[in-house]
């Protein structure tokens, strides 16, 4: 009875730490769950919601923009939730353009969503986010607002700290 009882603790010890080994090797793929496409294809998806493609001064991708629909005051760069694609937040720039017309809007993207290279992870996320924001100040003198939602919250937060 008492050899049983031990090797069945054993045996639920083994398993629980085999569990843990597997969560701490895989937890990258709990945190973020990016939704790939190809180049082609987000870029028909761009053009049918009326966004352009946002790129860094050396050329590499950022996200999308779409300019004010009346003269633009200020910039707002969008840091999206989770899943999906910034993209897919066309509802919600929908809104904000209803609710001020005179606003640049620009989707930042994340590395490893979308067409967007590298793997996401918070380190690559806030430098290109931070590089983005650099970015549009030199572009545009206008003031810049950033607006996150959900795991977007952490990336402006971040920024904020950043780049008062």
């Amino acid at each position: 009875m008492q050899k049983s009882v031990f090797i069945i603790l054993a045996c639920t010890v083994v398993f629980y730490c085999v569990v843990c080994l597997i969560m701490f090797v895989r937890q990258r793929s709990f945190i973020y769950f990016p939704h790939r496409m190809g180049n082609q294809e987000v870029e028909l998806a761009a053009k049918a919601t009326g966004f352009e493609s946002w790129r860094a001064k050396d050329g590499a991708a950022l996200g999308w923009k779409i300019e004010a629909a009346k003269e633009s005051r200020y910039s707002l760069v969008l840091f999206h939730g989770n899943g999906g694609l910034a993209l897919e937040r066309t509802e919600l720039v929908s809104k904000l353009r209803d609710a001020d017309p005179h606003c640049d809007i620009y989707l930042f993207e994340y590395p490893g969503y979308a067409n967007m290279a590298g793997s996401p992870s918070e380190q690559a996320i806030v430098s290109l986010a931070c590089k983005a924001v650099d970015d549009l100040s030199v572009i545009t003198q206008k003031p810049i607002y950033i607006l996150g939602e959900s795991l977007g919250t952490g990336v402006s937060c971040a920024v904020a700290a950043k780049k008062p």
